[in-house]
């Protein structure tokens, strides 16, 4: 069940739907209400929680009233707090770092600069700190999202919220797997598209390179990845973000590979309760559309009417978001799309 709070007071709207996602660190809501609803104000505070557990804290940015036969109704819609970081440029306070900063120190000097109340939550484990070849320096008008994500990304680190206002890294590989069946399914949609994918991934590192004693260099620094499903006639090559080693760019080859098979595969499937996660694995046994195996939840959309609820889950692969991807030949034959047994 979804309840809402505005500004510490429970309400109960007509409809409401919450939207959180891998792939985004901010979720969002939308609800709707009877009447013009006047103590609702933009910038009112909005605290859902969904079977309990907290979901997200937004501010109310966008209000509408509609009138009709049936009535007036009023509707909502906000992004969580930490959309600040989404919209706001990196302070200038917090543009420049020294050699050896962490992630977490960056995001910290980064939100209280913008005058944040968030804690950086690290469940990712130990992020290894910036060395000198890393350039940890904002550039002129980039968000600070952006900027976090840049060198989240370069240490296979995703950024998400934690429901109460606060910013946590993880890692999937690093969280305990929960694994459940998928039940009541309402209805299902699939998709295999293979037109980004390339059979061999070449990331190479921006020119300013130091060596270990410091010295700047021109040397052509590469990396190189393989994706054996695709033909070997499809090629893909791109610059990294930055300057990077060998084994960054290898690693940064390996993520691209994993992250463009990941949007090649569509299957979402909308079911009556809520009881799911971002990042949990559910068993699919999808007769109709020929889809068996075991999927990641990608992105939920949490929906709740005054009559029944239900729970939209966009899933892909199971290893998409580890920087590598690991599944084996074992668990591969159980991922079947268009081929049920």
């Amino acid at each position: 069940m979804i309840k809402l709070e505005i500004d510490g007071k429970r309400i109960f709207p007509l409809f409401v739907a919450i939207t959180k996602s891998i792939n985004n660190a901010v979720g969002d809501i939308q609800f709707e209400m009877a009447g013009v609803q006047p103590s609702i104000k933009v910038n009112s505070i909005v605290k859902a929680t969904v079977d309990g557990e907290p979901m997200v804290l937004c501010r109310v940015e966008q209000k509408t009233a509609t009138g009709s036969e049936s009535g007036l109704v009023s509707a909502f819609y906000g992004r969580e707090i930490t959309c600040d970081l989404i919209d706001s440029v990196v302070p200038d306070a917090a543009k420049v770092f020294k050699t050896g900063v962490t992630l977490e120190t960056m995001a910290e000097k980064i939100t209280q600069s913008l005058g944040m109340y968030t804690k950086i939550i690290n469940k990712a484990g130990k992020i290894e700190p910036f060395s000198f070849r890393e350039k940890t320096e904002a550039d002129t008008g980039q968000t600070a999202l952006d900027f976090l994500t840049q060198y989240a990304r370069k240490r296979g680190v995703f950024i998400n919220s934690d429901g109460n206002g606060n910013l946590v890294f993880f890692r999937l590989e690093n969280a305990p797997l929960v694994k459940k069946e998928l039940k009541g399914t309402i209805e299902s949609s699939a998709k295999i598209d293979y037109s980004q994918r390339f059979n061999r991934y070449i990331v190479k590192s921006q020119s300013d390179i130091r060596d270990d004693w410091g010295t700047r260099g021109s040397v052509s620094i590469f990396g190189e990845a393989i994706d054996e499903d695709i033909v070997k006639s499809r090629v893909f090559e791109f610059q990294a973000e930055e300057t990077m080693t060998k084994d960054e760019c290898k690693s940064r080859a390996e993520e691209e590979a994993n992250i463009r098979r990941a949007r090649s595969l569509s299957y979402s499937a909308t079911v009556f309760k809520h009881g799911y996660k971002i990042g949990e694995v559910v068993d699919v046994n999808d007769k109709g559309l020929e889809v068996k195996g075991s999927f990641l939840i990608e992105e939920i959309v949490y929906t709740q009417t005054e009559s029944n609820m239900s729970c939209e889950l966009k899933l892909t692969w199971p290893d998409a978001y580890t920087l590598q991807a690991e599944i084996d030949a074992k668990t591969a034959r159980k991922v079947n799309l268009g081929k049920y047994k």
